[in-house]
């Protein structure tokens, strides 16, 4: 695995959160999809989502869902995304609504 450092987490991360408020869902996937393995990134994100960053929420959340930087965890999954869907956010009510079902 290649070393990602302070800097680079950030610039991904913050194209993560731009195309999440762009609600380009399909690329804001693909950027997640395209983490891989990667411990570091997944750290990142989840130092920002426990300050209260709605984009970084939602991230943990798909990244639960599907085990992308992280040991995959439906019920994680689901406490990130009712984080969000406490804010208004559609997209993590939807999450929630199929996980949920499951």
């Amino acid at each position: 695995m290649v070393k990602i450092n302070e800097k680079e987490n950030k610039q991904i991360v913050e194209e993560i959160q731009r195309l999440f408020k762009e609600r380009n869902h399909e690329k804001f996937i693909e950027n997640l999809k395209n983490m891989d393995e990667n411990k570091e990134l997944f750290n990142y994100l989840e130092k920002l989502a426990k300050k209260g960053d709605p984009q970084a929420q939602f991230a943990l959340g798909y990244c639960y869902e599907i085990g992308k930087g992280v040991e995959k965890n439906i019920q994680k999954a689901i406490l990130w995304y009712r984080k969000v869907a406490e804010q208004g956010n559609n997209q993590a009510e939807e999450r929630l609504k199929i996980l949920e079902e499951k």
